[in-house]
């Protein structure tokens, strides 16, 4: 590592003001950045993706960030309603944040990182020294808390229910970039909260870029919290994205992760069940194509009693990418009466194209139940066949079978803008450039039954314990 990338959390920390013991944190996690591998688990070290990040990349961020930034104008139409949470960050600078009067008086905070250091600076600080995602954690877990130059703090006071969805929007306007941020969610007692994250970039002109985030929640007793994360950058973009989550006593998360877009996709998400009674159900897909590379690392840590966690992934590779599922069920000695479930699963539409689904239990207490379950197999010719022989193309049938696939994780979603969104981002996925240019969210209302219209719940054979039923 340089002396000119030694110095950058220095020349950043200056730049934005910040205090000692954030400019110390930052030097901190650039040193960790340096030193730790890409795969710190023996367990995984044949089997990750490590996207290359040039110091030359790093040595750019500070570069646009005094001010003036322009939203995309594919994003404008955003900040003309007052009325919803919306954060626009682009580059990894704070481009539109509105937070409704009708919040701000309930005592809703929306607050850009550096805005919150300066008007509540004990808690931040309080925060960063007991950060949920560390410099500790892993190499790019130390990188953005190193270098990130933009954040988010949202704040929910105790008992209060907020109907409406943040949105929270992630831009790389063009190749060349690195955008590194975090969002911190505080959740109060008894609260309620859901987030949808998103994530874009351009097509593949204009060199290669970085788009890295830092996701905490941090949850009080009761409080309940969706977390929705979709993520469609360009294909010269690498992202990585280090969620975690930390539950009070009878609080309940729900995570849903959409990994579309991107070169090289780096994902973790710890969930830690400390609260007795908490629950966390974490929900992912993957679909990839061409040469892009996908890791996904999701663990369900269990430390309280009466814990429920659970995480179902589902993956289809085409062409010659590549996608890589990993889990842990982590139960510790005293979380007796603990349910958990772990099950990884994709399906190969090419023969070039490569799946590994890797899931693990490490369990030091009795009386819990705990299963994990994989799979990685090749299209169904039969059911190919069958759909062939009733008249349909095989493009067609391939496209049905796909998205029959992912149907029983994406209805389970229980937010409908989310759910809607991801069916819009495999459609768009599976076309062809052109043709998923001119597609729009509503032309695909028609091609999906929801499970309400339908008189019962999709089954998936791997949606629960196999031990259990």
């Amino acid at each position: 590592m340089s002396e000119l990338l030694s110095n950058l959390p220095e020349e950043l920390s200056r730049g934005f003001n910040e205090p000692d013991w954030l400019r110390q944190f930052r030097a901190k996690s650039v040193e960790m950045y340096r030193v730790l591998p890409t795969e710190p688990s023996q367990l995984y070290i044949r089997h990750h993706e490590a996207p290359e990040i040039s110091e030359e990349l790093l040595l750019k961020i500070p570069e646009g960030l005094d001010g003036g930034v322009e939203i995309p104008r594919e994003f404008k139409a955003l900040t003309e309603d007052k009325e919803e949470p919306v954060v626009v960050d682009v580059d990894g600078s704070p481009a539109y944040v509105n937070l409704p009067k009708e919040l701000e008086r309930r005592g809703v905070r929306l607050l850009t990182l550096h805005q919150a250091l300066k008007e509540i600076p004990e808690k931040m600080k309080e925060i960063f020294g007991s950060k949920l995602v560390g410099y500790e954690s892993s190499k790019y877990a130390a990188l953005v808390n190193g270098l990130f130059t933009t954040g988010y703090v949202i704040y929910i006071p105790d008992g209060v229910e907020v109907d409406r969805v943040f949105r929270v929007l992630w831009v790389v306007s063009k190749g060349g970039k690195a955008a590194l941020g975090q969002v911190m969610v505080l959740a109060g007692v008894n609260s309620r909260l859901s987030v949808i994250e998103e994530y874009y970039g351009p097509g593949e002109e204009g060199g290669e870029g970085l788009l890295g985030v830092v996701n905490e929640l941090y949850l009080e007793n009761g409080a309940g919290v969706r977390y929705a994360a979709l993520q469609n950058v360009g294909e010269n973009i690498n992202f990585i994205a280090e969620r975690c989550v930390e539950t009070g006593r009878d609080s309940s998360v729900t995570w849903v992760g959409s990994l579309i877009g991107g070169k090289v996709s780096k994902v973790r998400v710890d969930s830690r069940m400390e609260g007795d009674g908490s629950s966390v159900n974490d929900l992912e897909i993957i679909f990839g194509g061409g040469e892009q590379r996908f890791d996904l690392n999701a663990n369900l840590i269990h430390r309280g009693t009466g814990t429920q966690g659970r995480v179902l992934a589902k993956g289809v590779v085409k062409d010659r990418a590549r996608s890589i599922f990993k889990g842990i069920i982590g139960i510790e000695q005293q979380a007796k009466n603990t349910n958990a479930y772990l099950a990884e699963h994709a399906m190969i539409l090419s023969p070039e194209a490569r799946a590994y689904a890797i899931p693990g239990l490490e369990i030091l207490s009795n009386d819990v139940k705990a299963t994990h379950s994989a799979s990685v197999a090749q299209i169904d010719n039969e059911q190919l066949y069958y759909l062939t022989t009733r008249g349909i193309s095989e493009q067609e049938a391939r496209k049905m079978i796909t998205m029959g696939f992912f149907e029983p994780v994406v209805s389970e979603i229980d937010a409908p803008e989310v759910r809607w969104g991801v069916r819009y981002l495999l459609e768009k996925k599976w076309l062809p450039k052109q043709e998923a240019e001119k597609l729009k969210p509503e032309d695909i209302v028609d091609l999906y039954v929801e499970p309400e219209e339908a008189g019962k719940p999709i089954e998936d054979i791997f949606g629960r314990h196999y031990k259990y039923r």
